[in-house]
């Protein structure tokens, strides 16, 4: 199996993430309560950011990443569509995140 790891890197990880961004996205644009689409939009929005971000500041990057899952998860937690989506949100977000290499200022 370690010769599958140089296949999955930062890249294929954010790839992953952005995807499943686009579904919170799909899922905020597609519901019609207002308690699941404005958390699913921002849900998509947040984890977008938290891939920006991750060059930054990782703490930080990973916070965001929470909180744009959990948003969506919460509200919507009778779902099974949307607790997964933030689940799996989490998982390839944080490796994308601790993928990154952070650029030491002095």
């Amino acid at each position: 199996m370690r010769h599958l790891a140089p296949l999955l890197t930062r890249g294929r990880w954010s790839l992953f993430t952005i995807v499943l961004a686009f579904g919170y996205a799909v899922i905020g644009l597609a519901s019609p309560l207002a308690s699941i689409r404005w958390p699913a939009l921002a849900g998509a929005v947040l984890v977008l950011g938290s891939l920006w971000l991750a060059g930054r500041s990782r703490p930080a990057a990973l916070s965001v990443l929470v909180a744009g899952a959990a948003a969506p998860s919460l509200t919507g937690w009778w779902s099974l569509v949307i607790p997964v989506t933030g689940l799996l949100a989490l998982l390839c977000g944080s490796l994308a995140i601790r993928a990154t290499t952070s650029v030491i200022r002095h």
